[in-house]
């Protein structure tokens, strides 16, 4: 049977209220998912980042450079007569003290030298003694002209003649005791023992065989170069007083030992255009080593009471030198800086920051102008002065 008429218009209306309303949901659902993000957003977790107090200290600087430790002495021991080796009385790695006995050698031969030149002495002694007792007798005589002048000056002569002979005689003994003397091989200086170079039993030629080698290690020197750049600020520290030098290990990381610059060398290489340096080190407890490869910071001035932040802190962009200021909003803004210096990690501040201020020191790659952030505070600079007085003291410890 046919629909009527107004059943089909309800049956209409029901469906265009249902399009209506999905309509609508639809349009509920698209409102919420696109208001989601934004509310996500004001949400969002502050970014995690380290930050320091912009303070002030006294900064020191410093010249650095690669240097090599060098021992104040350095000598070769070798036997000055022709021997064998009877007794080695050191040890390698020895530490001896001026005068000790390191070396003896054979002195049999030497010593009969000794007692064939004294034996020599006494006969001559003896034959002059006789030449005398003569020449009193010709002086005797001549005085009642019963010798002739030619006798008299003649038994002169011989007198004269035995006289230098017995100096030769002397000399000849004395220069076979030095050779008796040279059998024992004494150390020079006061230093380390090297490695052993030859073994008792060896035969030794004079001047011309090492024995061992010999060092100083305290105190020490380390020669290191420096730019001729560098050159007006070395002299002025100088002038001022004693220069403070500090030996660290390569990496910079471990103080080795404090010393003072020496002396600076009386030229500049041409050729590179540097200065070599030499500076003293106590060196008691022996940190640094001969022939060592070290790392050599020079205090050549001190900067009172500067503006400083954490070298870190600093940032380059294309319009220079910034830093990302922490707001009392903890919002960062971005802070162009200007540098001075550089030194121990710390930057001085010319301009661009006030003390107090907060900056960001670790976590920068995350942030730009505006970023909230969650700061986890440093040490103040100037908290951390006295720290840094410390490491750069004068006064060698040692």
């Amino acid at each position: 049977m046919p629909t009527s008429s107004p059943d089909r218009r309800k049956t209409v209306a029901l469906a265009l209220v249902s399009l209506v309303a999905v309509v609508l949901l639809v349009w509920i659902v698209d409102r919420t998912t696109a208001a989601r993000p934004a509310s996500a957003s004001q949400t969002d977790p502050a970014i995690p980042v380290t930050a320091s107090t912009v303070g002030t200290m006294n900064l020191p600087l410093y010249l650095t450079g690669v240097g090599a430790v060098a021992p104040l002495y350095d000598v070769t021991v070798k036997s000055q007569v022709d021997g064998q080796i009877v007794k080695v009385n050191f040890r390698e790695g020895q530490y001896v003290h001026s005068g000790d006995v390191l070396v003896e050698i054979d002195r049999r031969a030497l010593q009969a030298t000794v007692d064939q030149a004294s034996a020599k002495l006494d006969q001559d002694r003896a034959t002059l003694a006789n030449a005398r007792l003569e020449l009193t007798r010709h002086q005797q005589l001549a005085q009642v002209n019963a010798t002739s002048t030619q006798a008299l000056e003649a038994q002169q002569a011989l007198v004269n003649e035995l006289n230098a002979q017995i100096r030769g005689d002397q000399a000849a003994l004395q220069n076979a005791r030095v050779s008796v003397d040279y059998t024992t091989i004494r150390a020079p200086i006061s230093g380390r023992i090297g490695f052993r170079l030859v073994d008792q039993g060896n035969l030794v030629r004079a001047n011309e065989t090492a024995l061992l080698t010999l060092v100083t290690t305290s105190p020490i020197t380390v020669i290191y170069s420096a730019s001729q750049d560098a050159l007006p600020a070395i002299q002025k520290a100088l002038h001022r007083g004693p220069v403070d030098a500090v030996a660290l290990t390569t990496d910079g990381n471990t103080v080795l030992s404090r010393g003072h610059l020496e002396v600076i060398e009386n030229r500049v290489a041409a050729a590179t255009g540097v200065i070599r340096l030499k500076a003293l080190f106590a060196n008691g407890d022996g940190a640094l080593w001969p022939g060592q490869s070290i790392m050599m910071r020079t205090k050549v001035d001190v900067l009172p009471d500067v503006t400083v932040v954490p070298e870190d802190a600093i940032q380059q962009g294309a319009d220079g030198a910034f830093v990302f200021v922490v707001e009392v909003d903890d919002k960062v803004v971005v802070q162009p800086v200007k540098v001075s210096q550089r030194s121990l990690g710390y930057a001085a501040i010319a301009s661009g920051l006030k003390v107090g201020q907060r900056v960001v020191v670790q976590g920068q790659y995350r942030l730009q102008g505006g970023a909230r952030v969650a700061a986890t505070m440093m040490p103040a600079a100037h908290a951390l002065d006295d720290v840094v007085a410390s490491a750069t003291v004068a006064t060698d410890a040692h």
